[in-house]
């Protein structure tokens, strides 16, 4: 039968949804206090300790000198707040082809942000892991691994907590878990019990949003962090492999509430308020050929106490 004009089909892009891999959020966003600075980089004071020792400051009656403690200055940290970017090139061809040429703009700028995010999560998982610089660490193995049922885990993680009070003079107040420490944990005995103690069936283990609420109540945490954020990790051209880029650790540590000159923090974020995540999209003067479409971010996430911290490496197997 001859193709009619009523007989051919045109198929219309659906504009209301997106099939697309994407991580749902990024540690990183919210892992760290945040301090906003007007420069790029800076001096950053530390006290020494002095104000940590005993001293006899005992006065007799007819004592009238001062009781004189010379004060120490800490070594100065430095912060160096860097760029980071990534660009994706959309064609004026494309464009003109494409049914709905803004939010192919607008898909490369998500894009862009997700690839400059991402690299971000993987250099503070880079730093979580590291035992050069959280010195105060124990290597986990065989039953010691939260993933076997005889582990201890919950006075494991009070450990963690009393080496940072001890260290720092403040409590261990946040756990970071990685998604597969996290998922061990839910069904470890140790908080099976404690979620069950109201007569509660978990036999798949604690739910996962009643775990974080569990982990704050019965060890006193202000925050709980679970590192979620997956990856590609095959190359370019080859079969797709996936994994996470957080391994299988945990930390205790402390986190200032909110930035201030004295509330230590295992670490900071420093930020310029006016480079937080931008993205720019602009014709190639050059050629007129295509679009750059380029998503940036300036920061210096840095660890600023490493004492303020305790890692559990290969928390589970």
């Amino acid at each position: 039968m001859p193709i009619s004009i009523n007989s051919v089909r045109v198929d219309q892009q659906v504009k209301t949804l997106l099939l697309a891999a994407k991580n749902e959020s990024y540690l990183a966003d919210a892992f760290l206090p945040e301090i906003a600075v007007k420069d790029d980089s800076g001096i950053i004071p530390t006290w020494g300790n002095a104000h940590m020792r005993s001293y006899n400051l005992e006065r007799s009656a007819n004592d009238t000198d001062f009781h004189y403690v010379e004060m120490e200055n800490g070594a100065s940290l430095r912060y160096n707040v860097r760029d980071f970017d990534a660009a994706h090139k959309v064609t004026t061809k494309l464009l003109e082809q494409a049914a709905d040429p803004y939010n192919l703009l607008t898909l490369s700028a998500i894009s862009a942000r997700e690839i400059v995010k991402l690299n971000r999560d993987i250099a503070l998982a880079a730093q979580l892991t590291n035992t050069s610089v959280l010195t105060t660490n124990q290597t986990l193995s065989g039953s010691s691994q939260w993933s076997h049922a005889d582990s201890t885990p919950f006075s494991d993680i009070e450990t963690g907590k009393d080496s940072v009070l001890l260290k720092t003079g403040t409590s261990g107040n946040a756990i970071y878990l990685s998604h597969q420490v996290a998922t061990k944990l839910r069904q470890h005995p140790d908080y099976i019990n404690l979620y069950g103690l109201g007569g509660r069936n978990v036999p798949g283990g604690v739910p996962a949003d009643a775990f974080v609420e569990l982990l704050k109540q019965v060890h006193n945490f202000s925050f709980v962090f679970i590192g979620k954020t997956t990856q590609i990790t095959s190359k370019d051209g080859e079969a797709v492999t996936r994994g996470f880029v957080f391994g299988k650790d945990a930390v205790v540590f402390h986190r200032a509430e909110a930035p201030s000159i004295l509330a230590p923090s295992f670490g900071y974020s420093f930020v310029i308020p006016e480079k937080r995540i931008t993205t720019d999209t602009f014709l190639d003067p050059a050629t007129k050929k295509f679009y750059n479409v380029e998503a940036k971010l300036s920061f210096d996430d840095k660890i600023t106490m490493p004492d303020a911290a305790y890692l559990f490496k290969n928390a589970v197997a």
